[in-house]
């Protein structure tokens, strides 16, 4: 095989760095032998010793500690869960068929008790005692929030509940309570209850809003067992939707077998996608559909549900047959999909929320309401005048009337708007457009209100002559907004003749657009005097541009779209700040009247997509916890949040609100301070920290892991890598992170770099780098894309093909390697979750594979005594040699991204840490399925962020499964708040809070060294044992020191921020209740 090749060497230089590998120090001695006793104490351990008292494992390695304490905490739920696979669905529906014929359904507030053996026999009930049950709710959107009637499913026999609202026909409470929800059980006993987006149920229960720690009673929604198996990403939707005839992608035979892997997320889509030819409600003569079932709890009043209330409970109760069939072929591939029990765990407790309140959580919505109003007001008023004097000819806002423009058609922005005259109205038809009804025109200035226009209308930027550099902007159909430039020598030509003032012009970019008369002479004089007052805005030749008219005189340009593709469909969004402030992107009329209109827009534009938000969480309140503060009654409340225990395809919670916020902005933007508004009770405090760089450190450490994965475990150590060793050990202060190293190197900002570096994790490439240095960073075209170039090289590597070492051969690399003493930082050998890889023969790289193959040949060619080619022992080195693949070389990352790349091609992808499955929607495709090389190339970029972010969701698992372990074992009465991706929140006594923070820390330890040991490194780095801080605050924000104003204008005190240091003298480094 070798023979048949020519071979290159190369002399390689090596790039030139600002990295220099740093020693790690990892933990004490002590701390090393409590996490790994079977391993001996590294040299380069920390000379200064923990003081603290390290908890008793439960197992003899952290690793089976884990597992132990996982298995004993979901033990019982488990059970319960297996047990729930065995109700009798056949009774089940035959009982329900018999209470819907005989409209059996007790019209009577609170439980009522159905038995299978004699449904007639109703019993009023506080709860139901059941176990296990399957639980929907229903309520009436236009009633509020809080819940009309609910149905569940127990082994043995039906449950229903109504409101008093629903049955006594009472007032909608002003201040909801504890009253006015749905009890579910015993909270000292461990009970199941089933539901499909169950959070949304539970929210609606009374036991979710008990403040203290301890309430068994654990919520499994089949929504989040579904997701992570048969979800999709959100940018695969699109496709799933499609019709076969809408997909014109070539190489998408796959998709057919692809779609029927997946399903949407509601209830009757995985119904579907397990029972794909069942029926799922036989009709009726005199029965209403399914949907107009539903449709009555969102859009009826609930008069409508009184009325129809047999249907719409035995509708109920379907939902939860279908729930449960469902569930039966969810459970058992969830334990076979994720067989950890930390998994199960996280389930069952990421949606256990509770979000402490107070009567600032009322008023912060009333008062930004009230301030949203009033500027939007405004900013609609000054709207309105603007337009109304430039359809007068106004060109200034302080000329008199005799100041007139030239006739509307004229108009550089408004040429393809209508300026027929509406002889009734007295005004233009593009005026009456602004409005949202034609009878709002007439209104004087002083009676318009906000309501009356679209804030969003695309006649905005046109009215206020927005420009971009120095071009006008413009709206076409086809390519969202863009800007005019021209085609300057060519129209200076044109208008050599004095009679040429219009052309005719295309109003789209597509080619059979209508066309209409455009105003070129005016248009070029308005362009040459932004030049000459604002400057010029280069146009990259390589930019795509669309002719507009037949003689080429006008060119039309989108503007840059901020995720970097797609049509612009709003030039006056918050991406577009940055233009705005740089006088990039500007009005050229009527300005002093915009900069109203921009104030309204950029600090309400928040407050507006979060309002609803707002208003739909279940606040519930506490009327006996009421006290005075100044003038203003207060009173204590609290929200069970409905979170999504598991909401992607990765596994991460979701919720709509909560887990999509920002922090607090110090610009006045309206409404920003939503998460201040979860506040501790008094004598309470929130307790809980951010997990330091998560997904950097694991992706460093996968790197690390691969790297050395065939090295004895005593010898395998953390920064390895230089990407791990710059997370590990690099510092923002003396530039040796990887931001700074990579800025240095490429003569960016660091700021730029730490964008781009994460940027690159997620898969984004050199185009995304490239044109964020030009969008953001301000390079030209060429700069930015050899800068781009630059940085993959620097930091992924080369890419280079090489060849897979046969199991069996590796052993003969390690001798090679240390025969010839190769420095594992300039050898193109690679090493990947301990398979060596050689360069391919026609690799830049191939001078490395030579020399192992005349080693190999030196060392045993005599073995080829039957005299067999010296081809045929060089090929039985290689897997599939005449199959190389792509890997990288040389990078800072090289490692990681190596792993990551070869991890995606397996085809059971699970997660290094807890061994879960990867979705299928993003999963192998079955054997044999067309084009699915094709599929696998399309997606591997999401497989391998899959990779790293669903390994961050393992280690939140582990973290809240050791933080139950010691707060039940030292007695610590902490309630889980809430979950946000990396950072995790406790509330407990005031008093409690240094033991709980040191929990934290104590967790942080043991589930960094399960992951480490789980990936075969037995060291722990000081730098991540802990964490940096532990805040200690009475308000949810992302630092303790972060400004947050309440609605009435005092600010919280402070937090603290406590170090591991810190809570060793708090606590004497004991968790016992001192």
């Amino acid at each position: 095989m070798r023979s048949l090749h020519v071979f290159r060497r190369f002399s390689i230089s090596s790039r030139r760095s600002n990295f220099e590998r740093k020693t790690i120090e990892t933990v004490c001695p002590r701390i090393h032998k409590y996490l790994f006793p079977h391993v001996s104490t590294p040299t380069m351990s920390s000379a200064t010793e923990y003081s603290g008292v390290l908890p008793l494992l439960v197992a003899e390695n952290v690793v089976d500690h884990f597992r132990v304490l996982a298995e004993r905490q979901t033990g019982n739920y488990r059970k319960l869960l297996e047990e729930a696979c065995r109700f009798n669905l056949a009774k089940a529906t035959e009982v329900l068929e018999y209470i819907d014929k005989n409209e059996l359904w007790c019209y009577s507030t609170g439980w009522t008790r159905y038995p299978f053996s004699n449904p007639s026999n109703t019993e009023t009930i506080e709860s139901p005692s059941d176990s296990i049950l399957f639980f929907d709710i229903e309520l009436v959107v236009r009633d509020g929030t809080l819940p009309t009637l609910a149905i569940a499913l127990g082994k043995d026999a039906w449950y229903g509940w109504c409101s008093d609202r629903l049955i006594n026909e009472t007032d909608y409470p002003e201040v909801p309570t504890q009253d006015h929800l749905i009890p579910i059980g015993d909270i000292g006993t461990e009970k199941i209850v089933i539901g499909h987006n169950v959070g949304f149920d539970r929210a609606r229960c009374l036991e979710a809003y008990q403040r203290e720690n301890g309430c068994k009673i654990r919520f499994m929604d089949t929504m989040s067992m579904s997701i992570p198996m048969f979800g999709m990403a959100d940018h695969q939707q699109a496709l799933f939707g499609m019709y076969d005839t809408d997909n014109n992608e070539p190489n998408s035979d796959w998709v057919n077998t692809w779609k029927d892997r997946v399903s949407k997320n509601s209830l009757l889509a995985v119904h579907n996608h397990f029972y794909p030819y069942k029926e799922v409600e036989k009709p009726k003569i005199d029965d209403e559909s399914k949907d107009k079932l539903r449709s009555a709890f969102v859009k009826e009043p609930i008069e409508t549900i009184r009325a129809k209330f047999q249907k719409l409970m035995t509708y109920c109760a379907r939902d939860n047959i279908l729930c449960a069939e469902i569930y039966y072929g969810l459970w058992p591939e969830f334990v076979k999909r994720f067989p950890h029990p930390a998994t199960l765990s996280g389930m069952l407790n990421m949606g256990n929320v509770y979000l402490p309140i107070n009567s600032y959580w009322k008023i912060f919505y009333e008062r930004n309401v009230q301030i949203c109003a009033e500027k939007k007001t405004l900013a609609t008023r000054r709207i309105v005048e603007a337009a109304r004097m430039l359809e007068k000819g106004l060109v200034g806002e302080e000329e008199e009337e005799e100041n007139l423009m030239p006739p509307g058609p004229e108009d550089v922005w408004m040429w393809n708007q209508d300026w027929t005259l509406n002889s009734k109205l007295a005004c233009s038809e593009w005026l009456i457009k602004l409005f949202k009804a034609r009878k709002f025109a007439n209104l004087s200035l002083e009676e318009v209100e906000s309501e009356h226009i679209a804030l969003k209308s695309q006649l905005i930027p046109g009215i206020f002559g927005f420009v971009f550099g120095p071009f006008p902007l413009f709206k076409t159909r086809s390519k969202g907004w863009g800007f005019l430039v021209p085609n300057w020598k060519a129209v200076e030509k044109a208008l050599e003749d004095p009679d040429v003032s219009f052309i005719e012009m295309k109003t789209d970019a597509k080619e059979d657009a209508v066309k209409k008369r455009f105003p070129l002479r005016s248009f070029y004089e308005t362009v040459q005097n932004n030049v000459y007052e604002f400057g010029e805005y280069p146009i990259s030749e390589d930019r795509k541009g669309f002719e507009m008219d037949e003689a080429g005189l006008v060119r039309f340009y989108q503007m840059d779209h901020p995720t970097g593709e797609g049509n612009v469909g709003d030039p006056l969004t918050k991406h577009f700040a940055k233009d705005l402030k740089e006088q990039v992107l500007r009005p050229t009329r009527y300005e002093q009247l915009f900069r109203v209109v921009l104030d309204s827009i950029q600090t309400t534009q928040f407050w507006t997509s979060y309002s609803d938000r707002y208003r739909q969480e279940v606040a519930i309140w506490y009327p006996e916890k009421s006290w005075k503060s100044g003038e203003i009654d207060m009173m204590e409340g609290a929200i069970a949040a409905a979170v999504v225990p598991a909401g992607t395809v990765s596994r991460r919670s979701v919720h709509k609100l909560w887990v999509t916020l920002t922090n607090q902005s110090t610009g006045h933007v309206i409404g920003t301070g939503i998460k201040a508004m979860v506040q501790a009770p008094k004598g309470f405090k929130l307790v809980g920290a951010d997990v330091d760089s998560q997904e950097q450190w694991l992706a460093a450490l996968y790197g690390d892991a691969s790297a050395e994965k065939r090295l004895p475990l005593e010898h395998r150590v953390p920064g390895k890598t230089a990407f791990s060793n710059m997370m590990l050990a690099g510092s923002k202060s003396d530039n040796t992170d990887l931001h700074s190293v990579v800025a240095n190197q490429l003569k960016i900002s660091r700021n730029h770099a730490k964008v781009l570096n994460y940027a690159r994790l997620y898969g984004s490439g050199e185009t995304h780098a490239g044109k964020h240095l030009m969008r953001v960073g301000g390079m030209k075209q060429t700069d930015a894309e050899a800068t781009a170039s630059q940085l993959f090289k620097l930091t992924k590597g080369e890419t280079a093909n090489y060849m897979k070492v046969d199991s069996k051969m590796n052993c003969l690399v390690d001798r090679y390697i240390e025969e010839m003493q190769k420095n594992p930082d300039e050898s193109k050998i690679l090493t990947i979750d301990g398979v060596y890889y050689l360069p391919s023969y026609s690799s830049q790289f191939s001078y490395e594979t030579v020399g192992f193959e005349d080693w190999l040949l030196s060392k045993y060619s005599d073995l080829l005594n039957d005299g067999s080619h010296h081809d045929n022992l060089i090929y039985s080195i290689y897997e599939n040699p005449a199959e190389p693949r792509k890997l990288f070389v040389g990078g800072y990352e090289s490692s990681t991204f190596n792993f990551l790349e070869t991890s995606a091609a397996a085809h059971d992808l699970r997660t290094p840490i807890l061994g879960c499955q990867i979705a299928d929607s993003l999963g192998k495709l079955p054997e044999g399925t067309p084009d699915s090389a094709f599929f696998d190339r399309k997606y591997k970029r999401s497989v391998m962020n899959w990779i790293v972010q669903s390994s961050a969701v393992d280690f939140l698992h582990l973290l809240l499964i050791s933080m139950q372990w010691l707060c039940d074992t030292y007695q610590i009465d902490a309630r889980f708040v809430i979950s946000i991706h990396d950072e995790v929140r406790y509330m407990c006594a005031e008093k409690d809070a240094p033991r709980l923070a040191l929990a934290l820390q104590l967790s942080n330890l043991l589930v960094r060294a399960y992951i480490s040991q789980r990936v075969g490194i037995c060291q722990l780095p000081n730098t991540v044992a802990f964490f940096s801080q532990v805040d200690c605050d009475t308000v949810l924000r992302k630092e303790v020191d972060t400004e947050s104003i309440n609605p009435d204008g005092t600010k919280p005190q402070d937090g603290v921020a406590w170090t591991i240091e810190d809570l060793l003298k708090l606590t004497g480094g004991k968790l016992d209740l001192l």
